[in-house]
């Protein structure tokens, strides 16, 4: 008898611990489920509000991807390489006569686009413009086969520094339907 009370009984707690775990990996599951479902959900608004956007302004989008935003990354500086000052000074102003300021977060908007020799390229609001520093690799993949039109949508991520919070990217096509870029919203999220 001296013995048995000597044996230690592990099947009560080892029971418990794996009843834990098991509480612990279904709580896991469950709160990651909601947070995609959650961050579907906020893409599904961005994309259908950015869509309806692109469909009231195709023309002045067309204007702002062909005339206005530059081709060329050596343009951000405004010397051209032969030293002349012929590459095109973006204004802010001009975007903002072409396109209306009713996107909800407006000023989280970006431009962003495949230039000469495929080169990505992003334009704010202000005119300001230079190379597309999107990262990691895995995502500037992904947007350039979305401009290439091999992907049609990318998910809402983190794809540039530009903004602070995530950003959805909605490609913008022409009349014809080509791609001629995509709109960057970053998301701001009510707290």
């Amino acid at each position: 008898m001296e013995n048995d009370q000597k044996k230690l009984n592990f099947g009560k707690p080892l029971l418990f611990f794996f009843a834990f775990v098991v509480a612990i990996a279904v709580l896991f599951g469950v709160f990651s489920a909601y947070n995609q479902k959650r961050e579907n959900d906020v893409y599904q608004v961005y994309a259908n509000e950015t869509q309806q956007y692109i469909d009231t302004n195709r023309s002045a989008l067309t204007t702002v991807f062909t005339k206005i935003f530059p081709n060329d990354v050596v343009c951000q500086t405004n010397i051209a390489p032969n030293g002349s000052t012929s590459c095109p000074k973006v204004s802010g102003d001009d975007i903002a006569k072409l396109l209306p300021s009713t996107l909800k977060d407006w000023s989280s908007t970006s431009f962003i686009k495949k230039g000469s020799e495929g080169i990505m390229l992003t334009m704010s609001l202000s005119g300001d413009y230079g190379r597309a520093n999107i990262y990691p690799d895995d995502n500037a993949i992904l947007v350039e086969k979305l401009l290439s039109g091999e992907v049609s949508s990318v998910p809402w991520d983190n794809y540039t520094s530009q903004f602070s919070e995530k950003q959805v990217i909605i490609l913008v096509k022409d009349a014809s339907g080509k791609i001629i870029g995509a709109l960057v919203r970053g998301v701001i999220e009510k707290k």
